[in-house]
């Protein structure tokens, strides 16, 4: 009994310490693309917390599954795209900051001879040095437990070459409503060459009234995902769901003005 409610400690804190952590990096942009005639990128790393930190840099392999999430897999054969690792250089691979300060991470690309027409890809791990976290007295009980807890962020840093392109459409949507939880289930699907990076925009029609129900501003698909669903919820409070337009959008970031790439309009009474 005791050491179920040790563990249970343990777990709530190690939650507590994840939100925390994250709250306390941040990292703009949040990915580097280098598209023909790039060579050089920046990204600003900036510890948000109240104490110094130290974090370290290394490459790190992810994968997009069907459900446009990423997943941890073991060498850059399994990310389903061609690495781009062997070819970018940064600078510095482990910093320390201070509380409130910030550090100019900079990429620099050495573009092979003759590279192949395609995207190549490699995501950057920015990892906080481990905490020791302990919990219980081995002197008082005799069960404590020890943990390294390690916390990072990863952006994806992408290498185009050639003219290349993407098609993606947003295929179908379908409203579920679960109690108080109300959620759109949405198929995407991508074409072409290279990734997508959108801006989701789920809003509400009710004659001249528009209410924003979602809003997802980094909305991925990865090349080596060619169809995906996605799961997103809703802000339904100030929105009369009984009758009206739900209107999904999705947004090119990539272009200063931000064209549509696909919308769905979907009728609330069906």
């Amino acid at each position: 009994m005791l050491t179920h409610r040790l563990a249970g400690l343990v777990l709530a804190s190690l939650i507590a310490f994840s939100a925390t952590a994250a709250a306390e990096l941040s990292l703009n942009p949040r990915r580097a693309v280098f598209n023909e005639g790039d060579r050089s990128a920046s990204l600003t790393l900036m510890n948000r917390g109240t104490g110094q930190e130290t974090y370290r840099l290394y490459w790190v392999y992810r994968r997009m599954d069907e459900s446009l999430g990423l997943r941890a897999v073991q060498n850059a054969d399994q990310v389903g795209t061609p690495s781009a690792e062997s070819f970018i250089r940064y600078s510095p691979r482990q910093v320390t900051l201070e509380a409130g300060q910030s550090q100019t991470v900079r990429l620099l690309l050495r573009r092979p001879p003759n590279l192949a027409m395609g995207e190549y890809r490699a995501h950057l791990m920015f990892e906080r040095e481990p905490d020791v976290f302990t919990s219980g007295d081995a002197s008082r009980d005799g069960l404590s437990i020890s943990l390294n807890v390690a916390y990072g962020l990863t952006i994806p840093v992408i290498v185009r070459s050639g003219q290349i392109d993407h098609q993606v459409t947003l295929e179908s949507a379908e409203l579920n409503r679960d109690g108080e939880r109300t959620t759109l289930r949405l198929q995407v699907s991508r074409r072409g060459e290279s990734s997508v990076f959108g801006r989701l925009r789920v809003t509400h029609q009710q004659g001249e009234v528009e209410t924003t129900l979602a809003h997802v501003p980094n909305f991925a698909i990865y090349s080596e995902t060619a169809r995906g669903e996605a799961e997103i919820t809703l802000d339904i409070e100030s929105a009369n769901l009984q009758d009206g337009l739900i209107r999904i959008q999705l947004l090119d970031r990539e272009e200063a003005r931000e064209p549509l790439l696909s919308e769905i309009v979907l009728p609330v009474n069906e």
